[in-house]
């Protein structure tokens, strides 16, 4: 099925790589070769490549994800997927990525669901804001800290981002006075 998602797109005459990673991380892991199977497909129907799971590790990267955070790889695909996206990184910073939100579920009342839930509301406007994934993911943890998590937090968050980017008069007015105006020059990239 991933062959048939990739078609030419991403394949390129690679299946049998493919295969081989699949099959090592398989054997190596407490994942099945199926189960990883099942992740290399998310990351196709998300136009991911092959050279981007093989070379850049990101199927590797997933799996080590994936252990760390309780949960089956299909799950774990689809928050790192997100979080990559949504902070316009390239799937080579999949390892960066995994370590931050690896670090925010450990160190805060969040689980990588709510987080993953919290990210796929906030990752563009964050970067879009300017806003690194790390700085994101602190805000995050801290709301869940305060028993605000998922969707709430990432909603919230973004909301409070768009405020900021787009004040009304009001609202730019008191920024001014607060001597905050350094942040009305944020603009969505």
């Amino acid at each position: 099925r991933t062959t048939a998602i990739l078609g030419d797109r991403g394949l390129g005459g690679e299946a049998e790589r493919l295969t081989g990673e699949i099959k090592r991380i398989g054997e190596t892991t407490r994942f099945t070769a199926t189960q990883v199977a099942e992740a290399a497909q998310q990351f196709a129907l998300a136009g991911i490549e092959v050279s981007q799971m093989v070379d850049d590790k990101a199927l590797e990267n997933l799996v080590q994800l994936s252990i760390a955070a309780g949960v089956d790889v299909k799950e774990a695909a689809g928050i790192a997927v997100a979080s990559v996206k949504g902070f316009r990184l390239e799937m080579s910073e999949m390892g960066r990525v995994n370590d931050v939100l690896v670090k925010t579920f450990t160190s805060s009342n969040t689980t990588i669901t709510t987080l993953g839930e919290s990210m796929k509301f906030l990752g563009p406007t964050a970067s879009a804001a300017g806003l690194t994934i790390e700085e994101t993911a602190a805000a995050v943890g801290a709301l869940g800290n305060a028993g605000i998590q998922g969707s709430m937090a990432g909603t919230g968050l973004r909301m409070a981002l768009n405020k900021l980017i787009r004040p009304g008069d009001d609202v730019r007015k008191t920024m001014e006075k607060l001597g905050l105006d350094g942040m009305l020059r944020l603009q969505p990239a």
